[in-house]
């Protein structure tokens, strides 16, 4: 089972737009800095100047056909998406904030098993990201249309103002330096933002951990201190690759599981110590949940999580 030819065609505008968008642009710019011509980073600035003052709206039916096709045609071996208990599916509307991770290299979990699942669709949960991937052209798109939104501060109060489920995932470029195959890495401890406004706004915090996001790619794992350095720039830092090249590997059991819900009081202007204290439950939830699956879940049943 898996890489069928729906599923690859779904994730293969979704990644494919993330990547490929990520080199033009890079490529753009290195075109400008030696000086060989200027007009495809002006096209860029065009766009994003347009972007800044328009975004497309949501597309249920763009967006339920690429759930119904990744459901029909899986490109994993394995797409499964686990709740704790019932307490763990989150009601629509009902003030929930999915933490997902690890980021991997393409988020390869959170995006199939939650943002194209058709259970997570009928929770009505809003997929929260960089906002530099909402600058990137095409792949901005598709993400806007799924109903994604930049994780920023304005977009935050916007959407959580509304009690909207939402989900994002944590370690973002930190976790995409530190990858490598076969381990699990989980960079959390400088994360603390989103703790803030599930206190602010009144959310629970749903912990939630894919197991096999460690094997979708192979990598290079050199110069931990430049990639590092990369991401603190918002640059991914990773050298990978697979045998079908910039997608990830679909000989993988993707599983990701999300837990029971750690309820928060609604806290308007939360201190730094009451952030620390509940980001402390969040993070013991996911350590938590990690030990009580990696043996039904992880290809290596004594498997460490290293957090970061």
């Amino acid at each position: 089972m898996g890489c069928s030819w729906r599923g690859t065609v779904v994730l293969g505008l979704v990644f494919g737009s993330w990547v490929l968008s990520s080199v033009a642009c890079g490529a753009a710019l290195l075109l400008f800095v030696l000086g060989w011509t200027w007009k495809p980073l002006a096209l860029l600035l065009v766009y994003a100047a347009v972007g800044a003052v328009y975004a497309p709206r949501r597309s249920p039916a763009f967006h339920a056909l690429l759930v119904r096709w990744m459901d029909d045609g899986p490109y994993f071996r394995t797409q499964r998406l686990v709740f704790e208990s019932g307490a763990a599916v989150p009601a629509p509307g009902s003030r929930a904030l999915i933490a997902s991770c690890p980021h991997g290299i393409l988020c390869c979990g959170t995006t199939v098993n939650i943002g194209l699942s058709p259970v997570m669709l009928k929770c009505e949960v809003a997929m929260l990201g960089a906002d530099l991937a909402f600058r990137l052209p095409v792949f901005r798109e598709i993400l806007y249309l799924t109903g994604g939104a930049p994780a920023t501060p304005a977009n935050m109060k916007r959407i959580m103002a509304t009690g909207q489920n939402v989900c994002l995932v944590v370690g973002d470029f930190e976790e995409i330096a530190l990858y490598q195959r076969g381990e699990f890495h989980c960079y959390l401890s400088k994360r603390k933002g989103f703790v803030a406004y599930a206190l602010r706004f009144g959310y629970s915090l749903f912990p939630a951990f894919t197991f096999g996001e460690e094997l979708t790619f192979n990598s290079l794992n050199v110069l931990p201190w430049l990639r590092m350095r990369l991401a603190g720039w918002k640059m991914p830092g990773a050298l990978v690759w697979t045998r079908r090249g910039w997608m990830p590997d679909p000989s993988v059991d993707l599983v990701t599981v999300v837990g029971d819900p750690v309820v928060l009081p609604t806290i308007p202007a939360p201190t730094p110590e009451q952030v620390d204290r509940y980001h402390a439950l969040y993070v013991d939830a996911v350590v938590r949940l990690f030990n009580k699956y990696k043996g039904d879940f992880a290809s290596d049943p004594n498997a460490v999580l290293y957090l970061h």
